[in-house]
This record gives C-alpha cells, structure tokens and sequence, in this order.
C-alpha cells in the first residue's frame, strides 16, 4: 500500500502522480470525494484505470493488467 506520504512528497503537485504509482505496483486505488478531489479527476482520465465501485464518499480504482502508464 502507497502511504499518502509518497504522493505528498510531491510538494502538492500532482505531474508526478503516475510514476509513485508505477514504483510501487499500485494495482488499487480508493480515493475519497471531498479530500482526493484533484488526483481523482486525474485518474478518471487516464488510461487503464477503471472504477470498480463508487459511492457518495468515495471512489475504488482498479488499474488494468496492462498498467495504462504510457507517457
């Protein structure tokens, strides 16, 4: 599991986001509506993530076998 850290030693900025996921093998993503807002709007549009499940508080994301990390 990526810790929040990870991503927050970005220094708020989010151009990184993909790559923390990609070295750590992150396959899963449950993101929360209010507070992950920005990267949630991220994943939404990029390839290879699919919402396997979403509420009012919170969205589960599921990356495909293939990674979807292209450039």
């Amino acid at each position: 599991m990526v810790q929040q850290g990870a991503l927050a030693q970005l220094g708020g900025r989010f151009d990184g986001w993909s790559s923390v996921l990609d070295r750590y093998g992150v396959q899963y993503l449950i993101l929360d509506k209010e507070r992950d807002g920005k990267l949630l709007s991220l994943v939404r549009a990029r390839p290879g993530w699919s919402v396997d499940f979403e509420d009012r508080t919170s969205v589960l994301f599921t990356r495909s076998l293939s990674g979807g990390s292209e450039p």
